[in-house]
């Protein structure tokens, strides 16, 4: 390495290819590859057939109708994908195996055969508990091979955490025992498909179905009611590049109060029993096709939304309606508009993720507000919050503004957010091995997490190979605290901070701290006016560093609105605590530093691609809020040589940085090409800096 590439950030810029994995051959359930994929990306859009009569047991039967007619309009009249995903009645029909057959000779995928639900009675042939035969999976691995994708564990972690939890007798004492029941419960939907699963997570519970050796895939169905997307994703990247899975992204037609229906270009909303439905219900246009370019972006290897692609189309499913003329809606056209501009950009990189947040993988942590109950701040769906799990959640409000209103609010807020330090975080657990962790050259330790043993050794080794680890007191155990060069003495209370450089003192709500014994060497960031250090860091040789704050988790104290705590629709909820102001002004520039690019202007949403070729960024600004954004990205280690706005094929000019406009509820992607590198690949190449462990190599971080 030159003297000048020493300087720049190393960034990894391997995709995930989970036959890389240690135990990918040994999994229940093989995950799929890049190559079952064809090496390319994918779009769905069919979402069922057509019966001739509704589906009902034996000795009633059904049949599928106007098979080929329906894969011809969605698969070949119009592109929207070659992926058919299916409600399971289909493969109780008379002639289920005519549709596989089909599917085997126009060379279709199969993914996600969706509407299992436990305890739904089967006679309904809809959201019903059924079995995937023998029979039927034989035929589909013979049939389809490696174009047979899995069966759908479906908002399942939702559904537990809703429904279920509260109902486990005797209650989990421990967060280990909620993992154990969480675990349990899921063993009957295993078996009842085969353990041969896709997970579309509707909470964030993806790294736990990613461990089990019987998924293939993980991905969401995003808008609905359900999590933001920028937080979401942070735990489906995070799962997939721990364990080894590739992810999807799928965008629905729902929200809270309704659906989206244009298959009636002439129809007003109307409203069914508890929702409206209609042009103007449910998701947005514009929200659908801001998380179209964001899920692409993040990596997602197969994309499409959930329904109403179609005029003159059952609003449910897409099945068409014979004799009437069939056009693609909005919907619809938004797809095939985002399906050509994949094609025209397929070198869209990797999302640049600096920054690790790390936590024990019993946590079982949720948002702190979510669809499947109105009980707020609960892990695993029956025990509340500690402190480190508000720690999480303040956190993420940081990173992620008003993530936990998404699916609350009419308006929309909090699906997409402002990312005030980049959308550059994925979330891993703490049984992550060193391979993956080395990845990042930026590790934040959160939540109710105990550095001790072997997560504490790994640490150590991360740090020592140039890795820096941020975390608090109440992390540490015996061995780490040496880690990061203090002594951890008795509890304290404070209302102010001092931080060396900055002109004031820092105010601050009542916390709690631990007196810090820093060894020789050790800086302090920030004290307390009588000298104790709330925070300090650490340079390790190798260009690693440990950085430690005091103070309980960096939250206050208890504050009074924990008596007032609501949760309403289009109010906020309120925490019971505050990040405290002089962690913020230290973590947060940490966290933006990992940054390949200073975006300025109003707060917006902005993302970096990355590729092998590192004079070469992507950037991708989604404006959230409905006024025009105007600002400047600027490289941090580069000038702009030349640049293309993807969106409109517009040149842009060279310079420091590039001038961009956003306009209100929309996205722009630019491709920058710079006048020298600006970071060092790592991990660029068939195999290279992966050793036959899978380990990635040294990681050297840049400075905090």
């Amino acid at each position: 390495m030159t003297e000048a590439n020493a300087a720049l950030p190393q960034v990894w810029v391997r995709p995930v290819n989970p036959e890389e994995y240690p135990g990918f051959a040994a999994r229940r359930a093989r995950p799929i590859t890049r190559a079952d994929l064809g090496d390319r990306f994918h779009t769905v859009g069919l979402r069922g057939f057509e019966f001739d009569r509704p589906p009902a047991p034996p000795p009633e039967s059904f049949r599928i109708v106007r098979l080929k007619e329906t894969l011809d309009l969605w698969t070949r009249s119009y592109d929207f994908g070659d992926i058919v995903w299916p409600m399971w009645p289909c493969f109780y029909a008379e002639n289920w195996r005519e549709l596989v057959d089909e599917l085997a000779a126009r060379e279709l995928y199969l993914f996600d055969i969706w509407a299992y639900c436990p305890s739904g009675l089967l006679e309904k042939y809809e959201w019903s508990e059924y079995q995937a035969s023998d029979e039927l999976h034989a035929a589909l691995l013979e049939k389809l091979g490696p174009r047979f994708l899995g069966y759908d564990n479906g908002e399942q972690d939702g559904r537990y955490i809703g429904n279920y939890a509260k109902q486990v007798c005797p209650a989990p004492m421990t967060r280990r025992q909620g993992y154990e029941a969480f675990k349990q419960y899921f063993d009957q939907l295993g078996n009842d498909l085969q353990n041969y699963l896709v997970a579309l997570n509707s909470l964030t519970y993806p790294h736990a179905f990613a461990s089990w050796d019987n998924h293939r895939m993980i991905g969401t169905e995003s808008a609905q009611a359900l999590p933001s997307v920028p937080m979401w994703y942070a735990f489906v990247r995070g799962a997939g590049k721990q364990y080894g899975l590739l992810w999807f992204g799928n965008a629905s037609v729902w929200n809270r109060w309704g659906a989206k229906s244009l298959a009636d270009p002439d129809a007003e909303d109307t409203d069914a029993p508890g929702f409206l439905t209609g042009p103007t219900a449910g998701t947005s246009l514009s929200l659908l096709k801001r998380m179209w370019y964001v899920l692409v972006m993040y990596g997602s290897v197969l994309m499409g939304f959930e329904a109403g692609h179609m005029r003159h189309t059952h609003p449910a499913i897409g099945t068409t309606e014979p004799g009437l003329p069939q056009e693609p809606t909005e919907i619809g056209q938004i797809q095939l508009d985002g399906t050509r501009w994949c094609a025209e950009h397929p070198d869209r990189g990797e999302l640049h993720t600096p920054v690790a947040l790390l936590w024990d993988v019993h946590a079982g942590w949720a948002p702190s507000r979510h669809l499947y109950t109105s009980d707020t701040y609960l892990v695993w769906g029956n025990m509340p919050y500690e402190k480190g799990d508000h720690q999480i959640d303040l956190l993420f409000r940081e990173l992620y503004p008003h993530y936990e209103d998404a699916g609350f609010c009419h308006n929309e807020r909090g699906f997409l957010t402002a990312t005030p330090c980049g959308d550059s975080f994925d979330v891993l657990l703490s049984d992550v091995g060193a391979d993956v962790l080395s990845r990042y050259p930026l590790v934040v330790v959160l939540g109710e997490t105990r550095l001790e043993g072997e997560v504490s050794a790994r640490l150590r080794a991360y740090v020592e190979a140039g890795g820096s680890v941020v975390a608090w007191a109440d992390h540490l155990g015996e061995d780490a605290a040496a880690l990061f060069g203090v002594s951890v003495g008795e509890a304290a209370t404070s209302n102010h901070a001092i931080i060396p450089g900055h002109p004031w003192t820092v105010n601050e709500p009542a916390y709690s701290y631990r007196r810090l014994e820093p060894t020789a060497g050790v800086e302090v960031l920030a004290s307390t006016r009588q000298g104790a250090a709330l925070a300090v860091r650490r340079r390790l040789p190798g260009g690693g560093s440990c950085t430690l704050f005091a103070s309980e988790y960096g939250l206050s104290n208890p504050l009074p609105a924990v008596d007032r705590i609501v949760n309403e629709v289009d109010q906020p909820l309120l925490s019971p605590y505050a990040m405290l102001e002089h962690v913020k002004a230290i973590l947060l520039p940490a966290l933006r530093a990992h940054n390949l690019v200073s975006v300025h202007g109003l707060p917006i949403q902005y993302l970096v691609n990355v590729t092998e070729r590192t004079d070469r960024l992507v950037v991708t600004l989604c404006n959230n809020t409905p006024e025009p954004w105007s600002g400047a990205v600027r490289p941090k280690s580069a000038k702009v040589a030349s640049g293309l706005n993807w969106m409109t094929g517009d040149a842009l000019p060279a310079g420091d940085a590039v001038a961009v406009t956003v306009q209100p509820l929309d996205v722009v992607v630019v491709e920058l090409l710079l006048d020298r590198p600006c970071f060092v690949a790592r991990g660029a190449g068939a195999g290279a800096e992966i050793g036959a462990d899978g380990s990635g190599g040294r990681t050297t971080g840049s400075s905090d």
